[in-house]
């Protein structure tokens, strides 16, 4: 959305192409199939670390885009994602699923073709 500024809206971030619930989920199967102790507080430092190396993808947004992102109605592409998210795949490969792999490239694919962000046309 041009012509908007910070001094017009606030921003939220938004967990993607993974939410924050598959980035822990891929955290806590990473080392269940290495068989490494874990605990729900260190996988929570764990994911603040990742975000902190910037390897964790972010897209900020109004809470109105970010409630149309969540209900599937708002295509992001992979370039307006701030973060390594693929450094992040790259490094817990051992616990990324077939269905989250498949997902990413959904998008890459939508990204590649330049779907447009409003593919629904819900914005005027």
């Amino acid at each position: 959305m041009s012509n908007i500024t910070t001094a017009d809206v606030d921003l939220e971030f938004h967990h993607y192409p993974l939410t924050l619930y598959d980035i822990i989920y891929i955290c806590m199967n990473y080392h269940l199939i290495n068989k490494e102790n874990f605990t729900s507080f260190s996988l929570a430092k764990e994911v603040m670390n990742c975000h902190y190396r910037h390897i964790i993808g972010l897209v900020p947004l109004t809470k109105t885009t970010h409630e149309l992102a969540h209900s599937g109605n708002l295509f992001l592409s992979s370039k307006q994602i701030f973060g390594d998210y693929s450094k992040f795949i790259n490094e817990y490969a051992a616990g990324v699923t077939p269905e989250l792999k498949q997902k990413i490239d959904l998008m890459e694919q939508m990204s590649e073709a330049n779907v447009p962000t409003d593919f629904k046309r819900l914005i005027q």
